[in-house]
């Protein structure tokens, strides 16, 4: 049973990156470049913020260092029912800063682009549970209003939605949201 679960897990990955790839052809290249030529930067075409984000992609898919979230696990997060807001499931989500991105399997498409300084905190709390600001920046109140409010979490399975990790430790938050800018421009996410 676990093998089996391990192999939907994995085809979730690459289901996930080749939506993030369809976007972005370039992370496609047989062999990308270890460095980025200083004299392509300056050209500005693309723009600055768009080559730096495809690069970051390339580097972190060619490395497999981005962390992965199945839609079984991001259901099971949000399902889970909180005891003074004491803490179980979540604790498998680092608290680093860096980049995230959550994507629909079954709309084929990125559904939000974002930078955090905890991802534990961004995530589990304000994405999949609580909501800081009502607002359809944070998954739970998009997926209500997009795909109906009663099957809160049930839709983040039912639209088969995984989320990609990018832990960027030592960063500050103009570092993300410089590449935050960078990965919206090309992967054109449907949430704010």
């Amino acid at each position: 049973m676990d093998t089996i679960l391990d192999e939907l897990d994995r085809e979730q990955k690459r289901e996930t990156w080749r939506i993030l790839a369809e976007a972005v052809p370039a992370l496609e290249e047989a062999t990308p470049p270890l460095q980025i030529e200083l004299t392509s930067l300056f050209n500005f075409s693309p723009p600055i913020h768009e080559l730096l984000a495809t690069h970051f992609l390339r580097l972190n898919r060619l490395g497999d260092t981005a962390g992965f979230m199945t839609d079984e696990q991001l259901t099971e997060i949000a399902s889970e029912e909180m005891v003074s807001d004491r803490e179980r499931l979540e604790t498998d989500i680092d608290e680093s800063p860096g980049i995230y991105i959550f994507v629909s399997l079954v709309e084929q498409q990125v559904l939000k682009v974002g930078q955090t300084d905890d991802f534990r905190k961004r995530i589990a709390k304000s994405h999949l549970r609580y909501g800081d600001q009502r607002s359809e920046s944070e998954l739970i109140f998009y997926c209500k209003s997009r795909w109906g409010g009663g099957d809160w979490p049930q839709c983040l399975k039912d639209q088969e939605i995984t989320a990609l990790l990018f832990p960027m430790h030592r960063s500050d938050e103009q570092d993300r949201c410089f590449l935050e800018h960078g990965l919206k421009a090309l992967l054109k996410p449907s949430m704010r």
